[in-house]
């Protein structure tokens, strides 16, 4: 037995249903033609330009977005700064890094502050490694 056209005021979907089709591709992709002429009718447009979201909408989002990290908002928290410091211990730049990073820093002047609390840190850390090497241990 023969399907039976469906009506002609059926939505389109519909119509196709009752047919045994759909609207659904499956995989087949568009033609690079087909491709440039989306690309131009849509060209200018904004979905959501003079919309705004409802309140419901906005809490929805506040809740998603709750106990996110933002990047550099606050600080990272001393076991996850203790992570980051144990996977980058040892690693060894190679020489064009090395040479990238001099030449982003040729010319910049540092202030006296800075270069006070730098001494003080290589002091520092040269009198932890005389201190290690007379007791024999390692100066991690």
């Amino acid at each position: 037995m023969a399907k039976r056209k469906p009506p002609p005021e059926w939505k389109k979907s519909d119509r196709l249903k009752a047919m045994g089709r759909t609207l659904v591709r499956k995989g087949t992709k568009h033609t690079p033609e087909a491709r440039a002429k989306m690309s131009v009718a849509h060209r200018g447009k904004k979905p959501f330009a003079g919309r705004r979201h409802s309140p419901e909408t906005k809490a929805k989002i506040s809740a998603a977005h709750k106990g996110r990290r933002k990047p550099r908002a606050r600080p990272l928290s001393p076991e996850h700064r203790a992570k980051i410091s144990a996977a980058l211990t040892g690693r060894s730049l190679s020489a064009e890094h090395l040479a990238a990073m001099a030449e982003a820093l040729t010319g910049k002047t540092v202030s006296a502050e800075t270069r006070a609390k730098k001494s003080a840190s290589q002091r520092r850390r040269r009198a932890f490694e005389a201190a290690a090497a007379e007791t024999g241990r390692d100066a991690v």
